[in-house]
């Protein structure tokens, strides 16, 4: 996504870590034999959160 929105809009550059932890998130713990912390949880969280307001600001949403 990030580097689809990037030629377009250089402000999303700000979203990189967050986004490369989402995906570690999303690849590790997707499959069998691998368990999240409670602290990976939390850490997910937050980036998910800092993602979704970035994003509902670029699109005019409150």
């Amino acid at each position: 996504m990030l580097e689809l929105c990037l030629p377009y809009d250089e402000t999303f550059e700000s979203q990189r870590d967050h986004l490369k932890d989402l995906t570690r998130y999303a690849v590790e713990f997707r499959y069998p034999g691998e368990m999240a912390t409670k602290e990976d949880a939390q850490a997910a969280f937050r980036a998910v959160k800092a993602v979704r307001s970035f994003m509902r600001q670029k699109l005019g949403l409150p």
